[in-house]
Order: structure tokens, then C-alpha cells, then sequence
């Protein structure tokens, strides 16, 4: 869905169990699935994945249930209960704005080519065995440096047992979206205090930090005995800047915060100049 941003929290946003369905007329071909257990036997499946910043592997299918049918001839080897009559595929996948794709890993028997612009086309045959299961394509490797940055269906084409090709609309089928590195609620490129939650977004001095990682009370990027003293004059007083967890008093509670935050400059913040 960031080089990038690359945490726990972010980590946790790529591993959503979340099924990508392609539809289009006539039936249903092409998935993407977030997590390789995701197979095709999910139910539902949702627009688009998202996921945030760094790197995401998305598992690539051709199939599912139903298959496209064709009224003649019959199915690419022998009869299928499913209908999955897919025989052949190809398609192309375009990497947009910040997001670019890192690599691709084909399933055997699938022909690839990769540019440098972002641009994925890949092909195979499945006519020799034909499945109700999804067949996979590969695994893509997408990487978010920067938002906006999306992954576009940008040409598909099946072939059905009468080996009649059918296309499949272009569509977006995967975008990323901004992390929430603190879990505040507060997306990262939003959040006056990254590191720190702070749902609040309380920034006293407008500064663009928000208190709870903005001790510098001098304004000069670093948090020191000047800014100690400065809190000290202010203990026990409601003053507003020096109140870092934002609970109306300054005391030892916020005498702690400046300790964490001791030689260090404030931030960091998605939103400071």
C-alpha cells in the first residue's frame, strides 16, 4: 500500500487477509489474494486491497468458481462440473504514481516480461488440466514509496474452450493507503506526533508537533536543560504549551514525557514544515 516507512504497525496493515475479485462480463477470471493461505474458497471479495507503506506480496490466481463457460465445444480436457473453461490467459498490470513493482516470482508453465516503467505482462496455457480451483499466476511484489500509488488491470484477455477470447475491463485492483505507525487513528502524513499516539493532535504552539513529542519550549530543535528550566518555571501553572499529555496541569506527568524526550529534537511529525 514509503524509501519507507517499514514497522510493526505498517507490517500489520500488509497482512490483512483480504480477497481481490476482478469482475467483469461474462464471469469472473483474474484474483489477487493478500495472504497465500487465501486460495479461492473465500466468499466475498471487496473492491480493491489495500496496504501501506513498504513492501506487500500479492498472490496472483486466474480461474475461480464460476469459471467462463463457453456454449460450445467442450471443456480443455474433458468435462468440468465446475465450468472453469479457461484455456488460456494473458494480461498486463501497470504500477502508478508511487507505487512500483519490485519483482514477480511466475507459477510454472507462465511466460512474464517486466519494463522498467512499472509495467507487468504475463501469459499462460492451462489447457492440459483444467480445475475448478484457482490456477496461480505468481506472486507480485509491490512497493509503496509514496502516496498516491496504485496497481491497474490494465488489459485482460481469456480464452474459452471454443477458443474464443473474451476481455476483461480495466481496473484498479490494488492501492495503497498511509500507515498509522503510533495506532492513534491518526494516518501518518496527518499525524503532528508519529512516534507517539496522540489522537487529540494537540499542538499548542502550532508548530506542526504535537505536545505529547514537542518539548522544545525555546523553539531551537533540540530538547535540553534551556527547555527543563523553562518547564520548571511553568510546574504546577495550567500553561498550555508545557502540558504534554494534554490532562489541563503541568507536573511530574509531563516532567517525565521531557525526560523520554531528553537531546532529542521534537517529532518526529508527518505534517511539521
Amino acid at each position: 500500500m514509503p524509501g519507507p516507512r517499514l514497522t510493526a504497525s505498517l507490517l500489520a496493515r500488509l497482512l490483512l487477509a483480504t480477497v481481490l475479485g476482478f469482475v467483469a462480463a461474462p464471469a469472473q477470471a483474474f484474483e489477487i489474494y493478500h495472504s497465500p493461505g487465501d486460495d479461492g474458497s473465500a466468499g466475498a471479495m471487496p473492491a480493491e486491497v489495500e496496504f501501506g507503506a513498504g513492501i506487500a506480496t500479492l498472490h496472483l490466481y486466474v480461474g475461480g468458481t464460476p469459471g467462463i463457460a463457453s456454449t460450445v465445444g467442450a471443456a480443455c480436457s474433458g468435462a468440468d462440473a465446475a465450468g472453469d473453461e479457461i484455456c488460456a490467459w494473458e494480461l498486463t498490470l501497470e504500477a502508478r504514481d508511487g507505487l512500483q513493482i519490485a519483482g514477480f516470482s511466475p507459477a510454472p508453465g507462465v511466460i512474464h516480461a517486466q519494463t522498467a516503467a512499472g509495467i507487468l505482462r504475463a501469459n499462460g496455457v492451462h489447457a492440459l488440466a483444467p480445475t475448478p480451483a484457482p490456477r496461480k499466476i505468481g506472486d507480485l511484489e509491490v512497493s509503496l514509496s509514496a502516496l498516491p500509488g496504485s496497481l491497474r488491470l490494465a488489459a485482460a484477455t481469456v480464452v474459452d474452450a471454443a477458443l474464443v477470447p473474451q476481455t476483461l475491463d480495466a481496473v484498479v485492483v490494488a492501492s495503497g493507503v498511509a500507515g498509522d505507525v503510533d495506532g492513534d487513528g491518526v494516518a501518518d502524513p496527518d499525524d503532528n506526533c508519529l512516534e507517539h499516539a496522540n489522537p487529540a493532535q494537540r499542538d499548542t504552539d502550532g508548530d506542526g508537533y504535537g505536545n505529547r513529542c514537542d518539548a522544545d519550549f525555546n523553539g531551537d530543535a533540540a530538547v535540553n536543560f534551556l527547555d527543563l528550566g523553562i518547564m520548571k518555571s511553568r510546574f504546577f501553572t495550567a500553561d498550555p504549551d508545557a502540558d504534554l499529555n494534554g490532562d489541563g496541569a503541568v507536573n511530574f506527568l509531563d516532567l517525565g514525557i521531557l525526560k523520554s524526550l531528553f537531546f532529542k529534537p521534537p517529532g518526529p511529525s508527518g505534517v511539521a514544515p
